[in-house]
């Protein structure tokens, strides 16, 4: 790969000034971005062909939706990934009322139209005053995707539209149902009274719970309501507010973690660490909470739970925009994680190299492997058929710095004095009447190091584990200086290219090989 001594990325060198804990204690900067980094990668290896992302049976459209939110937070919003994905679910069955109300949260994020989907959702509410949905259309009150409806009309319209439909929701039908514990539960029990009755509701759940919790905090914002009287009974948003976030607490866990039943779980951390940054958001809880879902990530980049999941991780934490060298819309990270070229777009997949190789050609032919920065270097051109002997030239692109072709012999030769990967094509013309010419795309690479020794292992146990993560970090962070031996073995980014500097991105990658992730 064509990366030098001194190509630096702005946010890789922000990151280099933090020490990686997130094998240890505590939480940090570059923890988040690894663990962001190494969802990414599998979110991006989890999507099938068609775009979409199917954990389970039915779980289709929310887990593309949550995908696409996590891209956009990510900055991954003009990714081939991301384009794929909005394209599938533009054009998805949504028939339940929560597929169709992440559908348009997603698509309006995307810049995308919602017009026709934000009616659709309208004609699905459970009674013809209020916005009340259930899980289908006509259906009963369903608290959640009463709040994803909410939550998909406000962002289709840029806000709640007719407050007395709002009303008619917050105040006779989520409040009213609001459980003794401050909590909701998913829905309501059968009753005779019309609208949803509180003595007939299941037991509250985190779940609902949240859901509700940060849109009714949407609504207060954007109101200004308090109290309200629609239905002939007072109800104070406020205090339920306070109630309902009183819930949220009695739902964490020793370990930092939350859940219902005293079993902290991914999604549910995530939902409540969503409602603390709203609105608890120095409240130190919240980093628990993040410090959990960042220790509970599996070694592949997910968490249990598979795409929908990991992608509602992703997609809770903070905007971020990482360094995409390409301008593919994948950051390099995630491409090293990937194995794919972070300085060449994926999109449109060129020849690696210096850019100078012949339009069209895009399998260069490695001409040798493992020249040395600085040391004399010979190969002799490989020519097929025709009649010898044969005179070469150079066709289109360059030979890196220091080297010369001999065009009698066809040895390429010298002292290469400038690392990368060099793309040419060299032309062989045979001693035939009339003659032949045969023109090939090669490529010479020139490494400070050899590659064969950039395999993570500084401490040379034969393993790369822990210990060689905690050496190339010291080495990164200036704490450390390493022998030749471990330089050499601890320079292992860009892949296959080691640039002769050990940074940041060398004990990233190496954290990857030690979490078995590479």
């Amino acid at each position: 790969m064509a990366d030098t001594l001194k190509a630096r990325t702005g946010a890789v060198a922000t990151v280099a000034f933090l020490a990686i804990q997130a094998l240890g204690i505590g939480i940090c900067l570059a923890d988040v971005t690894s663990s962001r980094v190494a969802a990414l990668a599998y979110l991006i290896a989890q999507q099938t062909g068609n775009g979409n992302w199917q954990p389970a049976e039915g779980q289709e459209v929310p887990a593309t939706s949550e995908a696409l939110n996590a891209f956009l937070v990510s900055g991954m919003g003009s990714s081939a990934p991301f384009a794929r994905g909005a394209a599938w679910l533009a054009n998805a069955d949504t028939p339940s009322i929560d597929s169709l109300a992440r559908k348009i949260v997603s698509l309006k994020q995307a810049s995308m139209a919602t017009a026709v989907l934000d009616a659709t959702l309208l004609n699905s509410k459970s009674y013809s005053s209020g916005y009340v949905w259930g899980s289908y259309k006509g259906y009963g009150a369903s608290y959640p995707d009463i709040a994803l409806g909410l939550k998909a009309h406000r962002a289709a319209n840029g806000g709640y539209g007719d407050l007395t439909q709002l009303g008619v929701a917050v105040y006779c039908e989520v409040l009213r149902s609001q459980r003794s514990d401050g909590g909701w539960s998913y829905s309501s029990k059968p009753s005779t009274s019309g609208a949803s009755d509180p003595s007939t509701a299941y037991s509250s759940s985190l779940l609902p719970t949240a859901y509700t919790l940060l849109e009714l905090n949407e609504i207060q914002q954007s109101t200004g309501w308090t109290t309200g009287s629609t239905c002939g009974t007072s109800y104070n948003l406020s205090s339920a507010l306070t109630n309902s976030l009183n819930f949220i607490w009695s739902k964490r866990n020793s370990d930092g973690g939350f859940g219902d039943n005293a079993n902290s779980s991914a999604l549910e951390t995530t939902l409540a660490y969503r409602v603390i940054r709203k609105l608890a958001p120095t409240d130190s809880r919240g980093t628990d909470a993040l410090n959990w879902l960042v220790t509970h990530q599996n070694a592949n980049g997910s968490w249990p739970g598979g795409s929908f999941v990991t992608a509602a991780v992703l997609a809770s934490l903070d905007s971020a925009t990482l360094a995409d060298t390409d301008h593919d819309g994948i950051p390099d990270a995630v491409e090293l994680l990937l194995g794919t070229n972070p300085n060449v777009a994926d999109a449109r997949y060129l020849a690696k190299g210096n850019g100078q190789a012949v339009s069209g050609l895009t399998v260069p032919v490695a001409l040798a492997n493992e020249i040395t920065l600085g040391k004399p270097f010979s190969f002799t051109l490989p020519a097929y058929g025709g009649t010898t002997p044969y005179i070469w030239k150079m066709g289109s692109g360059s030979l890196p710095t220091g080297l010369n072709l001999n065009t009698t012999t066809g040895v390429i030769s010298g002292t290469p004095t400038r690392l990368g990967d060099f793309s040419f094509t060299y032309i062989a013309t045979d001693s035939a009447s009339p003659p032949a010419t045969q023109e090939t795309l090669g490529r010479i690479s020139v490494y400070v190091s050899p590659p064969s020794l950039a395999d993570g292992d500084i401490n040379g146990d034969g393993v790369v584990d822990v210990a060689d993560f905690r050496l190339a970090e010291r080495f990164a962070l200036g704490s450390a200086t390493p022998s030749p031996y471990q330089a050499q073995h601890a320079d292992v980014f860009p892949i296959g290219a080691p640039d002769g500097v050990i940074d940041i991105r060398d004990a990233i990658l190496i954290r990857s090989r030690a979490l078995g992730l590479q």
